[in-house]
């Protein structure tokens, strides 16, 4: 079976096959954004190669250009956002769909070509959204080049925890690459970075349940050198881990010596997250709804927000939650007995 590293690859590598800079140069408005198919510019790189690196949330407009659902009243959008009754666009890319289109494409190309020759900097100054950008980049940049991140809250926090004086992403790239120990993979090395700024905005989203519940929530993360090692009071537990670590034989210490709660597990929530998932799937998710026939991304709570938020109804009997660390695909949740 393929390890997450060899899997996000051989996506990438199926979408450079499909995309070559000849197939974009030559691209069709239908090609670049539709709604009946799942085989455009647009979709492959928001959806079908979200494992590589996840560029979801925010408007469609950060295409550029995208095809409206239905057709809309042009006295609604907000200002800079214009449209036709099949496409909404940015005003700034121009006055028609087939000249927005172009002046997109325009600046998809100078993105690929600038991937390729390794002259990131002129990345920057481009107008297109910042995530959607700079996965263009990645997903067109030699190996090791860039990092597998995209997100520019990311950038920002790493390149003020790094000391790095610089809003350019190219730069801040470029120095966090330099920081790179020899003897650690590059891509472990970008996935490390990126936990840096999950965790920190995770425990900072605990904070913020805490502050609104006045109740205490002590975290743990399990390791192969801290196997179910508890040295602590605890009431309400929030438990982190790859399997193997001793989480379960845990809870079983817990619910058995110390919290009374009987042989049948209560208050006990397993959610199995991917090694990739963004604080995004599990603080405050995004969910989609449509606006006057445009598609618009919405926070909602996501799914380790809502399980201490609903556990927290019942002060009285504690609880813990566990967050399986696995190497899959799916973001998944499962609830019930330990």
């Amino acid at each position: 079976m393929l390890n997450e590293k060899a899997k996000w690859q051989k996506l990438q590598q199926e979408f450079l096959k499909i995309w070559t800079l000849k197939k974009v140069k030559n691209m069709t408005l239908e090609e670049y954004t539709n709604l009946e198919k799942n085989d455009s510019f647009t979709y492959w790189l928001e959806s079908k190669t979200g494992d590589v690196v996840s560029m979801w949330g925010g408007s469609s407009y950060k295409f550029g250009i995208f095809k409206r659902n239905i057709s809309v009243d042009k006295s609604a959008l907000t200002k800079g956002r214009g449209g036709d009754n099949e496409y909404g666009w940015y005003t700034k890319y121009g006055h028609n769909r087939e000249e927005v289109f172009q002046t997109v494409k325009s600046y998809i190309m100078d993105i690929i070509q600038a991937s390729k020759d390794e002259e990131f900097n002129k990345i920057d100054a481009i107008d297109l959204g910042t995530a959607y950008k700079w996965k263009i980049a990645f997903m067109y940049a030699p190996n090791e080049k860039l990092l597998r991140i995209v997100s520019k809250d990311a950038f920002e926090f790493l390149a003020q925890k790094y000391d790095i004086k610089s809003k350019k992403i190219s730069l801040i790239q470029q120095k966090l690459i330099a920081q790179k120990p020899h003897q650690i993979d590059f891509y472990d090395y970008s996935k490390r970075l990126w936990d840096e700024y999950y965790n920190k905005n995770n425990s900072e989203n605990i904070q913020s349940i805490q502050n609104q519940t006045k109740v205490t929530i002590t975290q743990h993360t399990f390791s192969s050198e801290s196997m179910g090692k508890l040295d602590f009071p605890y009431k309400n537990l929030l438990l982190k881990g790859v399997p193997g670590t001793g989480k379960s034989k845990t809870i079983e210490n817990i619910i058995n010596d110390d919290l009374g709660l009987g042989d049948k597990p209560q208050n006990i929530c397993r959610i199995n997250i991917h090694s990739a998932s963004s604080n995004a799937d599990l603080m405050q998710g995004i969910g989609i709804n449509s606006n006057d026939g445009n598609i618009e991304y919405k926070e909602k709570q996501g799914l380790i927000y809502n399980h201490i938020k609903k556990a927290l109804f019942a002060p009285n009997q504690p609880f813990v939650l566990v967050l399986e660390e696995i190497q899959e695909n799916s973001l998944n949740e499962l609830i019930g007995d330990s």
